[in-house]
Parts: C-alpha cells; sequence; structure tokens
C-alpha cells in the first residue's frame, strides 16, 4: 500500500513540474522527450482515473447485488420459518 501512495506522489510531482516549467522556457536540449515522457504521465493518469470509476461502479453493482440478495434470503428465511 505504501509503494503505491509513493508512486502515486512522484507522478503527481512529475505532473505538476511539466505543467509549471516548461521545458522549452528553460532553452533545454532534450525538450521532445520530456514532453513525451510527461505526455506518457498524463496518459497514465487518464488511465487511473478511467480504471478508478469502472473498479467504482463495479463495486456499486456488488453490493447492491449482495443487498438485493440478502433481503431476499432473509425474506425466504422469515416466510419458511412462520409457516
Amino acid at each position: 500500500m505504501y509503494v503505491l501512495f509513493t508512486e502515486m506522489v512522484i507522478l503527481i510531482l512529475a505532473l505538476l513540474i511539466c505543467m509549471w516549467l516548461p521545458c522549452s522556457a528553460l532553452d533545454y536540449h532534450d525538450v521532445a522527450s520530456v514532453n513525451a515522457r510527461c505526455q506518457r504521465i498524463c496518459d497514465q493518469w487518464d488511465l487511473l482515473g478511467t480504471l478508478t470509476t469502472q473498479r467504482r461502479t463495479a463495486l456499486d453493482v456488488s453490493s447492491q447485488t449482495y443487498h438485493f440478495l440478502s433481503l431476499t434470503y432473509k425474506v425466504e428465511v422469515l416466510e419458511y420459518i412462520y409457516m
């Protein structure tokens, strides 16, 4: 868990650096590769956001299904007991 958090912090810092400190303004000789890396980082964050949304949706559906089944099962058990 700590490793994942650390990697996320590093990605955030890299993204912020890429956004606020463009290499072209510093006359850096390898601007293209740095910009490409920044774009890959942004793409990874977009993918992470998409995957997080998909996971949240799947968890919500699973939770609703569990809730429905647990209520249904309890009702069936109660009907059986009181018959």
